[in-house]
C-alpha cells in the first residue's frame, strides 16, 4: 500500500508536458545570462590569403599582422562591394563557382623555361576576366563546390608531353644546344645545297665500286661515307666509336627495292643509344612516321643534302618507315644510330615508356579508346 502511494505522489509532482521548469523561466528573464555574440576575431578572407601568398617572404609578416589586427577591413569590404556591382541576383560565382567573380587565379604551377621557344601568354585561364573553374577556386580556399568543372581544369594537368617537337637547325659545325628525347631536328642544306649533285655523284661512284669488289660489307670504311658520318657526329655530338651506320641506295627512279649496306653494330639494340640521324642525297625522299596510339602519319620530305635527327622517345611513340613513298629518282640515305651527349632527359613530364608496363589497352584493339596519349595502358609500343 505504501509503495503505491509513493508512486502516485511522484506522478503528481511531474509538470505537464510543454510547461517549462522554473529554473529555465528564470534564466530566460535574467539579463545577466550569456548571450551569443559575433566573434571578436576573424579568419583571413580569400583575398587576404591570396595577398599573403603573393607577397615576398620578407614582407609576409607585416601583411599577416595587418590582416589579424583588422586594419584591412575597409579595403576588404570595398573590394567585395565593388565585385558585386553589376551582378545579377541569381549569380552563383561566390557560392558554387562558375561565374566571373573578382577572384584572381592562383599563380602558375610552372613555366616552360625552354629558351628555344617564344614565351606566349596564351593560357586562357589567365586572360583578363576569365572564368575561374572549381579547381582554381578550391586552390584559393573556396569550399562547398560541387558538380563538374566545366570552366577549367587542374593547373597541373596542362603540363602534357608533346608527341613530337620539331626544331629547325642551322648550318654550322655544331647544333649549338641540347636536345630532348621528343625532339626532331631538321637541318636543310646541311652537307650541300639542294641543287648541288657533286656529293651524290661521288657517293654513287663509291658505292658502285664497293658493290663490285664484294670484299667488305661495312660501309663506314668508305672514304666519302666516313667523312659524312664524322660531320654528322660532330654536329649532333654523337659518339662515332659506338654508333652503327647504314647506307641505303635506290638505284632507279620509283623503285621500292633498295640495296642496304650496314655496319656490324647497326642492328644491335643498345640501351645507350638515344638518337637516329638520317642524311639524304639525290632525289627528294619522304620519311614517314606513323603514330602507335592514334594511327596518324606525318611525312618529312628530305631534299638533297639535308639531315634529320630523331630522339629516343620519338622512336618509341612513332613507327618510322611505314607508308613511306619511294623517291622519284636515284637516292642515297645515310643513317646513324648512336648516343648523343647533348640529349637530355625531360625533367617535368613523365616518360611514356612506363605505359607498356601496365598492360595492353583492350579498347584500343577494337578501335574505341578515347584517351589517346592520356591512356595509362599500352597502345602497341
Amino acid at each position: 500500500m505504501g509503495r503505491c502511494e509513493a508512486r502516485s505522489a511522484s506522478r503528481s509532482r511531474r509538470r505537464p508536458r510543454g510547461e517549462r521548469s522554473p529554473k529555465r523561466r528564470r534564466s530566460r528573464s535574467d539579463d545577466r545570462r550569456p548571450v551569443a555574440t559575433a566573434a571578436r576575431g576573424r579568419s583571413p578572407s580569400i583575398e587576404d590569403r591570396q595577398r599573403i601568398r603573393l607577397t615576398p617572404r620578407e614582407g609576409r609578416e607585416s601583411v599577416r599582422a595587418e590582416v589579424s589586427s583588422g586594419r584591412g577591413e575597409s579595403s576588404r569590404y570595398e573590394s567585395r562591394s565593388s565585385g558585386h556591382e553589376g551582378r545579377s541576383a541569381g549569380s552563383s560565382s561566390w557560392s558554387k563557382g562558375g561565374g566571373r567573380g573578382p577572384l584572381a587565379p592562383a599563380p602558375r604551377p610552372g613555366l616552360d623555361e625552354d629558351r628555344r621557344y617564344k614565351q606566349l601568354d596564351d593560357d586562357p585561364r589567365y586572360f583578363e576576366g576569365a572564368e575561374l573553374g572549381k579547381a582554381q577556386k578550391a586552390a584559393l580556399g573556396v569550399t562547398g563546390l560541387s558538380g563538374r568543372n566545366t570552366a577549367s581544369f587542374d593547373p597541373s594537368s596542362t603540363l602534357v608531353r608533346p608527341a613530337m617537337r620539331v626544331i629547325y637547325g642551322f648550318q654550322g659545325k655544331r647544333f649549338g644546344s641540347q636536345t630532348k628525347h621528343d625532339d626532331v631536328v631538321v637541318v636543310p642544306n646541311f652537307l650541300c645545297c639542294e641543287g648541288d649533285p657533286s656529293v651524290f655523284d661521288a657517293m654513287v661512284t663509291e658505292l658502285q665500286e664497293f658493290r663490285a669488289s664484294g670484299e667488305d660489307k661495312n660501309p663506314s670504311k668508305l672514304a666519302v661515307v666516313s667523312r659524312i658520318v664524322a660531320k654528322m657526329c660532330k654536329y649532333f655530338a654523337i659518339d662515332g666509336s659506338e654508333s652503327g651506320v647504314r647506307v641505303r641506295w635506290y638505284r632507279k627512279a620509283n623503285s621500292s627495292r633498295a640495296k642496304d649496306f650496314e655496319s656490324p653494330g647497326f642492328q644491335r639494340k643498345s640501351g645507350r643509344n638515344n638518337c637516329v640521324a638520317t642524311l639524304a642525297l639525290g632525289s627528294t625522299c619522304e620519311l614517314a612516321f606513323k603514330r602507335n596510339k592514334t594511327g596518324e602519319t606525318i611525312y618529312f620530305p628530305q631534299a638533297n643534302g639535308s639531315v634529320l635527327l630523331t630522339g629516343r622517345d620519338v622512336g618509341l611513340s612513332w613507327r618510322c618507315g611505314e607508308e613511306a613513298c619511294a623517291p622519284q629518282g636515284a637516292h642515297v640515305s645515310i643513317t646513324i644510330v648512336g648516343y648523343s651527349s647533348e640529349a637530355v632527359e625531360e625533367k617535368v613530364l613523365i616518360d611514356p615508356a612506363e605505359a607498356p608496363a601496365k598492360g595492353p589497352c583492350r579498347d584500343f584493339r577494337v578501335g574505341r579508346c578515347n584517351y589517346g596519349d592520356r591512356c595509362k595502358f599500352s597502345h602497341g609500343e
